[in-house]
């Protein structure tokens, strides 16, 4: 029965060794994503600052 028990325990601490690796590649993936995600979000603000300044011109110059 001890060596049995063993066993299991030998095969649940693999087990575990696999799940701490897939974490650890889900939050370097993570990682990746939340920092294109920030970059996404400055190109965005840039845009739409610019648009602030450009388009009420656009709109006075073909409303005339």
């Amino acid at each position: 029965m001890s060596q049995k028990d063993a066993l299991i325990n030998i095969e649940l601490s693999k087990a575990s060794a696999t799940l701490a690796q897939a974490s650890k590649m889900d939050s370097e993936a993570m990682r990746i994503i939340a920092s294109e995600t920030q970059k996404d979000s400055f190109a965005m603000k840039t845009i739409a600052v610019l648009g602030m300044f450009v388009l009420p011109g656009t709109f006075v110059a073909v409303s005339t």
